[in-house]
């Protein structure tokens, strides 16, 4: 990121050259460029050559944008002068991203294998549309304000917002089901949206009770990377990386937190507790959990799962799911 990013973004809020100062060598690591045996190539010239002779019809996959893996190739092709069509892609499986893409069947096969997530309902346009009143009173009846508002097939933030009035409940009604690109500025204004801010248009959208510490001693929000591997047997072996803690400057995680550096905080590992022994006995129970989620899932490849945390007693960690990202 700290590489990359003066590359992607036209304005940072720091100086990457004057701003930090290297300290030690970490690690190294290393890319590979390699081709299917069926491409009519052998060599990086030939690539280049073939990339020239048919601009963008060549594709090359990389592990997301802005990744090394993307930079480092377009930076290859700006001084080679060619032209290739980039595919993101992270390898997740299209079985387990199928389910998890839908919050909805993600939450409710985690409560069946006895997993904690909120309570939630969907909210239809097609039930806005018949009877307006209605919908709003059959929501406000079983959901008590504040609670959470967000897409039912969109994660990483987009679109979720902390709802604690009936106006704001009804502006973000209008703004998913609304026909247009365009957004309304009025019900806009009443979100506190971003300009330009990612807001998607849906037939439905998923509401949530708000998790909060209910008397927990410790309450926090995590994220916790997995990878999974395939044992010669056949069986799968699910790698669950440290938790790192989440701090938001709203009530939910935006895009930019979560994604771009230097937007948000995130402090690995979590803040279990402060005593050392404890908090990585309350991790492995959170990591613990999260594999159980993962397994229920059928995960492939690489996924992120974020979730709460409440710490009871100083001994037991009860984890409340919020989604699962394998895309």
């Amino acid at each position: 990121s700290h590489s990359v990013l003066p590359s992607l973004h036209k304005k940072l809020p720091y100086d990457v050259n004057k701003d930090f100062a290297p300290v030690s060598l970490v690690a190294l690591t290393h890319s590979l460029l390699l081709v299917h045996p069926s491409m009519p190539v052998r060599t990086l010239p030939q690539l280049i050559d073939l990339a020239k002779a048919k601009p963008r019809e060549v594709g090359y996959a990389h592990a997301g944008n802005g990744t090394l893996m993307h930079v480092g190739m377009e930076l290859l092709l700006s001084m080679a002068n060619a032209k290739m069509l980039a595919v993101p892609y992270n390898g997740s499986g299209p079985a387990s991203s199928q389910i998890t893409i839908d919050k909805y069947n993600t939450n409710e096969i985690l409560m069946a294998q006895g997993l904690h997530a909120a309570r939630h309902v969907i909210a239809s346009k097609s039930d806005w549309e018949r009877d307006a009143v209605g919908f709003f009173a059959a929501i406000t009846k079983d959901f008590t304000f504040p609670f959470i508002a967000k897409p039912v097939d969109d994660g990483c933030s987009s679109a979720v917002r902390k709802i604690d009035t009936l106006e704001e409940l009804q502006s973000f009604a209008a703004l998913v089901f609304r026909a247009q690109e365009e957004l309304d500025p009025t019900h806009a204004a009443v979100l506190s949206l971003k300009r330009n801010e990612e807001f998607p248009s849906k037939d439905r959208f998923l509401v949530e009770s708000l998790i909060t510490a209910e008397g927990a001693e410790h309450f926090l929000e995590i994220t916790g990377g997995l990878l999974t591997h395939m044992q010669p047997d056949g069986s799968v072996r699910y790698e669950i990386f440290e938790p790192s803690e989440a701090l938001a400057e709203g009530g939910v995680l935006s895009l930019e937190e979560k994604f771009l550096a230097g937007e948000g905080q995130n402090i690995t590992p979590a803040r279990f507790s402060k005593d050392k022994k404890q908090r990585q006995e309350l991790s492995n129970q959170v990591r613990s959990a999260l594999e159980q989620a993962a397994r229920s899932l059928q995960i492939e490849g690489y996924a992120r799962i974020d979730a709460f945390v409440r710490v009871r007693n100083q001994n037991k960690a009860e984890v409340v799911f919020v989604e699962a990202n394998s895309l």
